[in-house]
């Protein structure tokens, strides 16, 4: 009788242990569908920064060559026009790196955040599944333990 006793407080252990591990399971799940989404918008921003740093190239071309085909009298207006040309492209690089440096830091954070959040909220709900388990179990065990000892004093 106590073998069957042990028997079944050893399965319901070990449906506590299967469901909490479902459970487990479903959050990671949830958690990677999460990650997946946040790198999906860390991705469409990178390819909005992108877009508007080509734009601004298209327009630095056509100011290049808006400047190739002015017809000027001087060496030294030409050079000012290509020095302002050069000066400008780097002013847009510069912008389109900063803009880019700080979007992919904001997606970093985000992105540690999200992960760090779930982390513990799954390492929470693991405890409180498991402790729950584990008074349940402990419960069930001191019932029967009782039961034992009042059949034993019966007899």
């Amino acid at each position: 009788a106590n073998e069957d006793k042990i028997k079944a407080v050893e399965d319901a252990i070990g449906v506590f242990s299967k469901n909490a591990e479902k459970k487990r399971t479903e959050a990671v799940e949830a958690a990677i569908a999460r990650e997946t989404m946040q790198t999906r918008r860390v991705q469409a921003e990178l390819e909005s920064v992108t877009v508007s740093w080509r734009r601004d190239q298209s327009e630095l071309v056509e100011a290049k060559q808006h400047i190739d085909n002015l017809k000027v009298n001087s060496k030294s207006e030409l050079k000012s026009h290509l020095l302002a040309a050069e000066e400008a492209a780097a002013r847009a690089r510069e912008s389109f790196e900063l803009q880019l440096a700080e979007s992919l830091k904001r997606q970093k954070d985000q992105l540690e955040e999200v992960k760090s959040k779930e982390k513990q909220e799954m390492e929470s709900k693991f405890e409180d599944e498991k402790d729950a388990a584990i008074k349940e179990t402990q419960k069930n065990a001191n019932k029967e333990m009782e039961e034992a000892l009042g059949a034993l004093e019966a007899e």
